[in-house]
């Protein structure tokens, strides 16, 4: 059994105690951090004593009842923006689930009534729910929705579907909600109705450009801070006590995270925004095809439905798309508003005396020498030097979240890597695992080229280990366990072994099968029967025909007629009478009208 939850429970029980509320996913996400370099099983679980889960309950409480302490506040942040993540997954999840269920409920509505107004209604219902309309008890949308589906399906054809199969019902369904859907955002977009419709598209761009502005703002802000605290803790003129250095060294892991989030944030808004950008055109070009069929919305009855019914389809899948879009942006502006509550969630210690006399003290950058460091590093086999990331590779994530981990592992401090064109000393692309590395200086640079290895051993791991806050900073949280078992309250299931032996063709007495009484033929299982049941003996009208020998009722024939062509009793098919019936018209041509055909098929 999976103990994380009662870890989680009485960690949190704990810590009320105390008087501190500590929620469950922070309690979890600290407690997993803990187990970074734990064994971990094929599936990524973890055994432990019971001696060591008492230690990781009191690790986690008495780090989670720190007051104004900047390394929980990082773990608060990662925290929430892990579970802010996660409940927008699960939400859309849940949403496409219910949406779904609900339609097939209305679906069975609409195929198990007779009434026809009743079924008129539950279309409506139908349409209103598949074009995700929010106002469902709206009058005015009801009355839209209505008036639009009666100009596609009108109630004097309610019989003539009402007597459709189910899946001819379905299927019209599908497509009688796309259309009339279509009408109703044409109508709205050319000014004649549409009530109950937002304008997504405003809401969309508004959306997109207000949080990046945010978000741009707070990246300036949060960057300009990390600065002063690197350059107040690598200036050698400035001494600190071993507290006052870690709570700096706290504080500044703290706007490196913001940082992080940031720009993931930021990257996120970007591609959004180049979808937004791409689809605008298609978007509006199936309005202006609608509008010019139309001749602007003046004369809906005059143009064939199997010219215009197609841009009312097209319309009604474009504002889907839109839907998808807009959602989008709201999970990106849900997220900036989680960051962004922690701008100034700690009591900043840094003297501002210490962060002029750093900034002063600090020498200029030297421009880089990339062509002479791409000559150094060229016969070094396994990696690939670049001077500037190539145009596929723009969007490629680097290792460690742009961290420069030589600086980590060396120095124990953590710097970013520089991508600025005049800064950057190049990037590295290590063969064995196709990823990409950013430096922050060349002697980095050159050093990891020499021995990659060293730094991405387990050395690594257990100086992660010893700061939890890194893991998800330097994106190490795949490696984080799953489940949590007590050692030895699995069963461990035996593996499969295999056995394998010789054999032979057996040469002896084979025991019989067969039977001897079994018929293949179906014309002569249907002689056998007539043979049994003596039908050839019983006496027969004079009235009847050739064609209705062994028939008692032409309605209700039961075996075949005799003819005398053929010597398997049959010259035609034995398939009953099937009969189609469906509505001719609905998408139609220039002279077409809806109606009824039923047609009979004998074979």
């Amino acid at each position: 059994m999976n103990i994380l939850p009662t870890i989680v429970q009485e960690t949190v029980g704990q810590c009320k105690r105390q008087g501190y509320v500590v929620s469950a996913a922070l309690a979890q996400f600290y407690v997993k951090c803990q187990l970074l370099t734990a064994k971990k099983d094929a599936h990524n679980n973890v055994e432990v004593s019971p001696e060591h889960v008492e230690q990781l309950v009191n690790s986690a409480v008495r780090t989670l009842t720190l007051s104004d302490s900047a390394m929980l506040e990082t773990f608060k942040l990662q925290a929430s923006v892990t579970t802010a993540q996660q409940e927008q997954v699960n939400r859309l999840r849940t949403e496409r689930v219910q949406h779904k269920a609900k339609s097939q409920r209305l679906m069975e509505e609409v195929w198990t009534k007779r009434d026809p107004n009743e079924v008129f209604g539950d279309i409506t219902l139908f349409v209103m729910h598949e074009s995700h309309t929010s106002a469902l008890h709206d009058e005015s949308v009801q009355r839209e929705t209505m008036s639009a589906l009666e100009t596609v399906f009108p109630r004097s054809l309610m019989e003539s579907f009402i007597g459709q199969k189910e899946a001819d019902k379905i299927r019209q369904l599908e497509e009688m909600w796309r259309i009339v859907w279509g009408i109703r955002l044409f109508n709205f977009f050319s000014g004649k109705g549409g009530a109950g419709i937002p304008n997504l598209l405003e809401e969309l761009q508004s959306t997109i450009e207000d949080v990046t502005a945010g978000a741009l703002n707070l990246q300036d802000e949060v960057a300009a801070q990390a600065r002063e605290y690197s350059a107040v803790l690598s200036c050698p003129s400035i001494e600190f006590a071993d507290t006052e250095r870690m709570r700096l060294q706290d504080e500044l892991l703290n706007r490196l995270q913001l940082c992080v989030y940031l720009k993931s944030l930021l990257t996120t808004l970007k591609a959004l925004t180049a979808k937004v950008r791409a689809f605008e055109p298609t978007w509006q070009g199936a309005i202006d095809e609608a509008s010019a069929l139309l001749q602007g919305g003046s004369d809906m009855a005059s143009v064939p439905k199997a010219a215009i019914y197609p841009h009312f389809m097209t319309l009604s899948e474009r504002w889907g798309q839109l839907i998808s879009l807009h959602r989008e942006a709201t999970d990106a502006s849900a997220l900036s508003k989680v960051i962004t509550s922690f701008k100034s969630s700690y009591a900043s210690t840094v003297r501002p005396s210490d962060i002029d006399h750093a900034l002063a003290g600090m020498a200029p950058e030297k421009p880089p020498n990339r062509e002479a460091t791409g000559a150094e590093v060229a016969n070094i086999g396994g990696i690939e030097y670049m001077a500037d990331l190539p145009v596929d590779k723009k969007a490629s994530r680097l290792e460690f979240n742009g961290f420069c981990i030589v600086s980590f592992v060396d120095e124990g401090v953590l710097v970013e890597a520089k991508t600025d064109e005049k800064t950057s000393p190049g990037y590295l692309l290590l063969a064995a695992n196709g990823a990409l590395y950013g430096f922050s200086s060349e002697r980095a640079l050159k050093t990891f080229a020499k021995d990659p290895f060293r730094y991405l051993s387990q050395k690594l791991m257990d100086l992660v280990a010893a700061n939890p806050v890194l893991i998800y900073l330097l994106g190490l949280h795949p490696y984080l366990p799953r489940e949590l078992y007590l050692i030895g309250s699995r069963k461990q299931e035996a593996q499969r072994v295999v056995e394998r032996g010789d054999g032979a063709t057996q040469t002896g007495h084979i025991d019989s099968y067969k039977d001897t009484h079994y018929v293949w033929s179906e014309w002569e299982l249907r002689r056998l029967a007539l043979q049994v049941a003596a039908l050839r003996s019983k006496r027969t009208k004079s009235t009847q025909t050739n064609l209705s020998h062994f028939r008692r009722e032409n309605e209700a024939q039961v075996y075949l007629p005799k003819v005398q062509a053929t010597q398997t009793l049959l010259d035609a098919a034995v398939q009953p009478p099937r009969v189609a019936r469906y509505i001719k018209g609905l998408r139609g041509t220039t002279d077409s009208k809806i109606e009824v055909v039923e047609k009979t098929f004998l074979y």
